[in-house]
């Protein structure tokens, strides 16, 4: 499909009133919008996220191991770039085989 089908499509399922086997079209739309939002704002070692792309365009710091020093200031950006679970001390990824997913 093109992408102004693909849209169209979607569209079509969020006004619900198309029977997909049983579930409403509606009731899919929402599900799938809520896992697209959790794959693009997890952590990239589920398999989404892919660069740190949400992290970096809403300048979340990502899994660095203390914000102790930060505790207690409000407001404040940080400004370093983002660290995966997934990430070593030297920027690797180092992806768990136990989890399912695969990054892109």
């Amino acid at each position: 499909m093109s992408a102004q089908r693909q849209d169209d499509y979607l569209a079509n399922l969020e006004k619900g009133g198309t029977d997909l086997g049983g579930v409403p079209s509606d009731i899919f739309f929402a599900h799938l919008w809520q896992c697209t939002l959790e794959g693009f704002f997890s952590d990239p070692v589920y398999g989404g996220n892919r660069d740190m792309v949400s992290w970096r365009m809403i300048g979340f710091p990502g899994a660095y191991a203390s914000y102790y020093d930060l505790i207690d200031k409000h407001g404040i950006k940080i400004d370093r770039p983002p660290t995966s679970l997934a990430e070593d001390a030297h920027g690797h990824m180092h992806m768990d085989p136990g989890i399912p997913a695969r990054s892109p």
